[in-house]
């Protein structure tokens, strides 16, 4: 019952440990993919940043040409503020496609887009007010008043729009803080982990190595010193393995046991019956005291006694000289009468 204990000891836990792998690498990879959508979100926070402040400077550009072209009605500053004003709708659309998911940016643009459209209308009429050479001057102290208030609020909603990103950025940059930290723990867990299991199966097999070649050690040991007889043979009857006893006893060295089938060594009068007892072991059936005869090297019959069992594809047998229980002296077998040498 030991051994079949040990085994489900043993699968139970290399379950136990390939879930905890298993675990360990699902979450390390949904922590990574979130630290990855983390870190997409802080670089869309640094594009909406550098979009909105290009739009600002847009609209300066703007205001700037257009004093240029109020103090020198020169045309090139004419120019410039119209490509501001050609870039001005682009800047924004590309500004709102970056931060559509955010329905406080959206209204937070909505309101800036509005005022400058309103400041590039009072922008357009100092544009005519020079280009038609109107009498006055349209920089009266109401007008002033009305573009400095309206100047102050696109910068005041610049602001907003930036403060709220820097918001978004900090909330975001703290996540992946936090992301970056459970994931570093996680792959350090989970390497930890590895590392513990390898050290356990390497144990593993390091005791079960040194257990299997004591109990091998100790098994030739067995073979070599026991004056009884023992053998390992094969299915299909062949000697695999015999102690020094077995050489001893039938005066043949260990290679030429092991170079043929055990038949070759029987008394032809017992090949029958040993086949039927081979044909039990092959089916899994254990031997208990069979005895036939073997001729040994130098002609003598031999009665032996076995008790032989499968393990595996191996039969694990031993057995002892029960000649003298027959009363009868060794018969010393001439060259006639030795068996033909056979391979069944």
């Amino acid at each position: 019952m030991k051994k079949p204990i040990i085994r489900v000891r043993f699968y139970v836990g290399f379950l136990i440990a390939s879930l905890l792998v298993a675990f360990i690498t699902i979450s390390s990879d949904r922590s990574t993919k979130k630290l990855l959508e983390s870190s997409h979100g802080i670089v869309s926070s640094y594009h909406i940043q550098r979009e909105i402040e290009r739009l600002a400077l847009n609209i300066s550009n703007a205001q700037t040409h257009t004093r240029g072209y109020y103090i020198t009605h020169q045309s090139a500053f004419l120019d410039e503020y119209q490509a501001e004003k050609r870039k001005l709708s682009t800047n924004i659309r590309r500004l709102e496609e970056l931060i559509k998911s955010n329905p406080q940016q959206i209204a937070q643009l909505r309101e800036l887009e509005t005022v400058l459209y309103v400041r590039i209308g009072q922008l357009d009429s100092v544009v005519k007010h020079v280009s038609q050479k109107k009498e006055g001057d349209i920089f009266t102290a109401e007008n002033v008043k009305i573009f400095k208030s309206h100047e102050h609020k696109i910068q005041t909603l610049f602001a907003g729009m930036l403060q709220t990103e820097e918001n978004i950025l900090a909330a975001r940059m703290e996540e992946s803080n936090r992301l970056s930290t459970r994931t570093f723990s996680i792959v350090t867990a989970g390497g930890t982990l590895v590392l513990v299991l390898m050290n356990i199966a390497a144990y593993v097999v390091y005791r079960d190595s040194t257990r299997r070649q004591r109990a091998e050690n100790e098994l030739d040991k067995f073979f070599e010193f026991s004056l009884d007889l023992h053998v390992l043979a094969d299915m299909n009857g062949n000697f695999t393995k015999v102690n020094p006893a077995f050489e001893r006893l039938l005066g043949y060295s260990a290679f030429e046991l092991t170079s043929k089938t055990f038949f070759n060594f029987i008394h032809p009068d017992d090949l029958e019956s040993t086949r039927i007892e081979a044909n039990k072991l092959a089916t899994g059936e254990p031997v208990i005291h069979f005895e036939n005869r073997y001729i040994a090297k130098d002609g003598k019959v031999i009665w032996l006694s076995w008790i032989a069992a499968p393990v595996g594809h191996s039969i694990y047998a031993t057995a002892r000289d029960v000649s003298d229980l027959h009363k009868t002296q060794p018969k010393v077998m001439t060259d006639d009468e030795r068996p033909p040498e056979t391979n069944v």
